[in-house]
């Protein structure tokens, strides 16, 4: 399993790389794990590029959209993922801008996922922090613990406002879990993180650069590895 993961096709989209001023979360992360044999293609925030890879001959193994950017927004990339999660392949998905988007391009992957927008989530310039604290609500996920045994992100220090996120809650069909949330005691709703698919997808609706790095890039650790893993196995 470590020698297939480490020669994946992965596809990105990642809005991020326009901001040289803060990280992109996902092209470190993917540089910190070694991927050598595969293809590894980041788009950066252009999704004509984007969408050129998607419906080329390569057969991807895992395709991340990680969207965080508040100035623009768009729903176009997830039709190009319809086939590729039908056919197996393992999807993350970063998304701030649900409430925009949640009855349009994507409808058909979060209906297949399991899960449902239920809210808008706000912050203003006098938040109060421990409002915007995540919880685990399923401590034992592997997500949470392979290979980084990973806290739950907390007290953030913003770089968006107005617009946090959003909120999701379990749908009728589908296997998703809500992984992550607002509220510790509540397991179908008020959600930020969910895995659903037989774990080759990932979805996150808060935004990775509200929260401490050293909290957040672990994670996506996890998520790659995990999604992949479930690929795979559900290849064989």
């Amino acid at each position: 399993m470590r020698d297939l993961i480490k020669g994946s096709n992965i596809l990105i989209y990642e809005d991020m790389m326009g901001y040289p001023s803060l990280l992109p979360m996902v092209d470190n992360t993917i540089n910190s794990m070694a991927f050598s044999g595969g293809k590894i293609v980041n788009a950066s925030d252009g999704l004509g590029t984007f969408k050129q890879h998607a419906n080329s001959a390569t057969e991807w193994d895992l395709i991340i959209v990680a969207s965080e950017v508040r100035s623009s927004f768009s729903g176009e990339m997830f039709e190009m993922m319809y086939d590729h999660i039908d056919n197996g392949g393992a999807v993350i998905i970063e998304a701030w801008h649900l409430d925009k988007i949640a009855n349009g391009k994507i409808a058909p992957i979060l209906s297949k996922c399991g899960v449902r927008f239920q809210r808008d989530w706000i912050r203003n310039f006098e938040y109060d922090p421990f409002d915007y604290s995540i919880y685990w609500l399923d401590k034992s996920h592997p997500l949470l613990s392979t290979p980084n045994t990973v806290q739950a992100p907390s007290y953030p220090y913003p770089v968006w406002f107005t617009d946090a996120g959003d909120l999701l809650e379990l749908g009728s069909g589908g296997d998703a879990v809500l992984v992550g949330g607002l509220q510790s005691n509540r397991k179908s709703d008020y959600g930020v993180l969910a895995v659903c698919l037989g774990g080759r997808m990932v979805i996150q609706t808060f935004s990775s650069h509200d929260y401490e790095w050293d909290m957040v890039q672990p994670l996506w650790v996890n998520y790659i590895t995990y999604t992949l893993t479930k690929h795979y196995e559900y290849s064989q």
